[in-house]
């Protein structure tokens, strides 16, 4: 491969840098489901349960106060249908 702008001597090459985030990408998935359960006081193992749409937003908050974490938004993927997302308050 060519050496491009984005090389850095000694470091690593662009397509290191991609492979490297290409084997990130399910990582990060696992990772958010499990911080999900984790936010929620629940066992790691109940991530499962949590299917994570990818580019959907997802928000963890809390309700009615700091000791009842919430998941107030989860893989919310209505915008890639063009579809409006009003803000709600149900969560801080």
């Amino acid at each position: 491969m060519a050496p491009s702008r984005y090389d850095c001597p000694a470091g690593e090459t662009l397509a290191n840098v991609r492979a490297r985030a290409d084997r990130m990408i399910g990582r990060i998935r696992s990772f958010l489901r499990i911080l999900a359960v984790r936010w929620l006081r629940l066992p790691a193992i109940e991530a499962y349960h949590f299917v994570l749409t990818i580019a959907s937003p997802s928000i963890l908050g809390y309700d009615h106060g700091l000791d009842q974490p919430a998941i107030c938004l989860w893989s919310d993927d209505r915008h890639l249908a063009g579809e409006y997302i009003p803000a709600r308050g149900a969560c801080w």
